[in-house]
């Protein structure tokens, strides 16, 4: 069975019990998605991010990464787009990105039996994604075993516990003690001599929400 990305895990963790995102915290949680899938592709070397905070396309989507089709195609459909214009195309879609962007995401997550198809929303005529809260307990568990016991951390599990600091979700899963203590930790990585890569993820992960972020906050205001 093929594991799934951090950003699978995150909006596992995101999902409420209804299989939809609170609505409360929409903004931010798609903000995390869609940094948390640019990230798999830089991780992968699919894009880049050049100095101008422009997305370039440098290879073909992975097969491997077939959950990340709906964002790779509006990469590749246009001139490259910057960051913030690439958070505005979802911010201000009303639902059409986001939900093919979640369909995406959740489409291997059913066949794994993770989350359960069904339809509901507001007015009962919405996909949703119900998940199996099993699968929840035991990302939540990897999450504390790999920053709470003090041993290394694997690069995925590092992003994972960052957009689940920066969306507010932490307060879910940890108490206040796990919560400070999970972010002294990523503040300590990114002040250590941990390899580029690792610090330059965390960079991205900061930076990507604060671009994303204050888009949500405009279309708020």
């Amino acid at each position: 069975m093929k594991e799934l990305s951090f950003t699978q895990e995150y909006l596992l963790c995101a999902l409420s019990p209804k299989g939809t995102l609170p609505a409360l915290r929409q903004t931010e949680m798609i903000t995390c998605l869609v940094a948390g899938g640019l990230l798999e592709l830089l991780y992968s070397g699919t894009i880049s991010i050049n100095e101008e905070k422009k997305i370039v396309v440098l290879k073909e989507l992975d097969r491997s990464q077939a959950h990340l089709e709906s964002l790779y195609a509006i990469l590749t459909n246009r001139k490259p787009l910057k960051v913030y214009d690439l958070a505005v195309k979802y911010v201000f879609s009303s639902h059409r990105l986001p939900d093919e962007f979640l369909r995406a995401l959740c489409l291997p997550m059913v066949e794994q039996q993770v989350v359960s198809p069904e339809i509901g929303g507001l007015f009962h005529n919405r996909p949703v994604y119900v998940p199996n809260q099993e699968a929840v307990r035991k990302t939540v568990e990897k999450i504390r075993a790999e920053f709470l016991e003090g041993g290394p951390i694997d690069d995925e599990t590092l992003v994972l516990g960052a957009l689940l600091q920066k969306s507010g979700l932490i307060k879910n899963y940890f108490s206040k003690y796990e919560s400070d203590t999970l972010n002294r930790r990523i503040e300590e990585i990114k002040k250590s001599e941990a390899g580029s890569m690792i610090k330059k993820m965390i960079d991205y992960v900061d930076t990507l929400i604060a671009v994303m972020a204050s888009v949500g906050s405009s279309a708020g205001s």
